[in-house]
């Protein structure tokens, strides 16, 4: 069933349940006043018919005033009210209650009686008037009626409301929909329009066009990255090829076959390497519940680090410095993949030597009470403002990087893992002064 449906069913539903509310409430309070008036026309008629005794003269008069519908009146003597009250077939409780409390209501075939005890010279006396509560009855009935087809008229007025307002409330939504069906890989360009007011509809139009920019930004950078990708592919491809051919169009000299062989293991290794970062950026994003984590001392890591990337280039220069007193043995450790971190940290590493010309760069690790920071600071191009925000978005490059060698995926690579141990990453950066990317990551209890 659709959202639409359901809401207009639940509105009619409470807007039914609120009216018969009202409507048992009307005939409920009707009910209670009707009998209330007849009770009290009851004792008013008894207290005229008391007055004959005490102003004869006017007898007639009480007689005749305020008289009720097909009404009966008794004058007992309390002496013969057992005689009277078994001849009507009235009960022994009412002659109790009037005797002992001086009144009582009650009903027999049709009629309300009501009953009081009057002294009078040197005599008790029952005064009984009765009246049918035919006219009361009716007056229900009626009510009833009324209030049955008043029923029939609001919820047949209800249906017909709640489905013109259901319709008009979901009308943006339906629009919404169409527009966006109408959206494609071929025309993520498209935008909803923007609702004048302030509500949830609004809400929903700017949310969908965010997410809109989101997907034409990755699809924008996944062209590019196919685009870069696929050169970066082939120049390795196109070189190892034209080596291994050259090699063997005819007989060389080992110098030369040495040489050769050289040229395609450094293609082979920077294929690789593309090759990993791909794979490491998928596992990152896809398979982190999986990772199996161990207790990792920080210190150890970055020295290994430095070491092994200072072997793999001479140009490479890495100053590393930790700062902060350590309050035990175990200050410098973190719960963690060693070898997801060595990802993030190398990646980061290379970015800042890659971007600042082979420039020596500075690693400063701060313990601090309850995380550790690794501050990693180079001196190279920097990076614009305007696009700070999106290096962590997946083969995003930064503007004043498109003609420098690389992929977008080293720096969400590291940012996906660092999350995955829950840490964060922010970067600081000035064009043409250098970044400095600082890694948090909570420290072992």
């Amino acid at each position: 069933m659709k959202i639409r449906n359901k809401i207009a069913l639940l509105l009619l539903a409470a807007s039914t349940i609120v009216i018969i509310s009202l409507a048992l409430f009307v005939y409920f309070f009707a009910s209670r006043d009707t009998t209330k008036e007849l009770d009290q026309q009851l004792s008013y008629r008894i207290h005229l018919l008391h007055r004959t005794f005490s102003d004869p003269k006017n007898a007639k008069q009480y007689l005749n005033e305020g008289k009720l519908y097909k009404e009966q009146s008794f004058f007992i003597p309390v002496n013969n009210d057992s005689l009277i009250f078994q001849k009507y077939q009235w009960t022994e409780t009412t002659l109790k209650n009037i005797l002992n409390n001086g009144h009582a209501v009650w009903e027999k075939d049709d009629y309300i009686y009501q009953g009081e005890l009057y002294h009078w010279n040197g005599k008790n006396y029952i005064i009984v008037v009765g009246s049918a509560d035919e006219l009361q009855k009716e007056y229900l009935s009626n009510l009833e009626t009324i209030l049955l087809v008043g029923l029939g008229i609001a919820f047949l007025f209800l249906v017909i409301m709640t489905i013109i307002f259901s319709r008009k409330i979901f009308t943006p939504v339906k629009n919404i929909t169409r527009q966006v069906q109408k959206i494609g890989s071929g025309n993520l360009n498209m935008r909803l329009p923007r609702s004048s007011g302030e509500d949830e509809i609004k809400e929903l139009t700017d949310t969908f066009n965010e997410m809109l920019d989101r997907m034409e930004t990755s699809f924008e950078a996944q062209k590019n990255f196919v685009s870069q990708a696929s050169h970066e592919f082939n120049t390795p491809l196109t070189t190892i090829i034209g080596e291994a051919e050259f090699a063997l169009l005819k007989d060389r000299s080992s110098d030369q076959y040495v040489n050769a062989l050289h040229i395609i293991l450094q293609q082979a290794e920077r294929l690789k390497d593309l090759t990993q970062n791909l794979l490491g950026l998928a596992r990152a994003q896809y398979v982190n519940q999986q990772i199996l984590m161990s207790e990792i001392n920080l210190r150890d890591l970055l020295l290994e680090i430095k070491e092994v990337q200072e072997k793999l280039s001479h140009q490479f220069k890495i100053q590393l410095e930790f700062v902060g007193q350590l309050k035990s043995e175990n200050s410098m450790n973190v719960m963690g993949n060693k070898g997801l971190l060595q990802l993030a940290f190398s990646n980061i590493i290379v970015n800042a030597i890659k971007y600042s010309n082979y420039q020596p760069i500075y690693i400063k690790v701060e313990i601090l009470d309850k995380t550790i920071e690794v501050h990693f600071v180079d001196k190279g191009v920097g990076i614009p403002e305007q696009d700070i925000a999106k290096i962590f978005d997946p083969y995003f490059r930064a503007s004043n990087a498109q003609n420098l060698p690389g992929f977008g995926i080293g720096l969400p690579l590291s940012n996906s893992i660092i999350k995955m141990h829950h840490g964060a990453i922010k970067v600081q950066s000035l064009v043409s002064i250098g970044t400095e990317v600082i890694v948090s990551l909570p420290m072992m209890n």
